[in-house]
């Protein structure tokens, strides 16, 4: 009866140190994606920093990028879906005027979603994030779900000049 009782302690004892070591290695998983996106955030403020010192001005362009497609294009390489694009009100600054879009994509790891927002500002310097919320999934806790608005410019004489002459096309009716 005792050596029952002590194989069933050594079971227990057994039994609970795997459980223990897959949630070590469970953790340790979580951590190093975390280290990954900590250098990989870490490496792109550097690489701003430099590009801010050498930076040449960004060309404003006379029509803006169509951030649809340009997400579309970007999302797809990273496997991210965006389900839709909710344009935001124009803003007029200046001369210039900004052209938003706000999307909400879920279910991305850590690395996708740094990976995906590295590549929005550096494929194209007129394109920018300007307003970022990140949440757990709630269906998969190591996952998460991000609003992203994502904005562009434009010129913004060009785009009121042909206003103003389809408003004179109308008028002339």
């Amino acid at each position: 009866m005792m050596i029952l009782g002590i194989t069933f302690v050594a079971c227990l004892v057994l039994g609970l140190s795997f459980l223990v070591r897959d949630g070590l290695a469970d953790i340790e998983r979580k951590n190093a994606t975390a280290r990954d996106a900590i250098k990989a955030m870490a490496h792109y403020r550097t690489a701003q920093a430099e590009t801010k010192a050498t930076a040449k001005k960004v060309a404003i362009p006379d029509e803006a990028v169509v951030l649809e497609t340009y997400l579309k294009d970007i999302a797809q390489g990273f496997e991210i879906e965006i389900p839709g694009y909710a344009r935001q009100p124009e803003r007029k600054h200046g001369a210039f005027r900004e052209l938003a879009v706000k999307i909400e994509i879920e279910g991305v790891n850590l690395s996708q979603l740094g990976a995906f927002l590295e590549a929005i500002e550096t494929r194209n310097p007129v394109v920018v994030v300007t307003e970022l919320s990140i949440d757990h999934n709630f269906r998969d806790d190591e996952l998460l779900d991000a609003d992203i608005v994502v904005a562009t410019y434009e010129k913004a004489g060009k785009r009121d000049k042909k206003k103003h002459s389809d408003d004179d096309d109308e008028d002339d009716q």
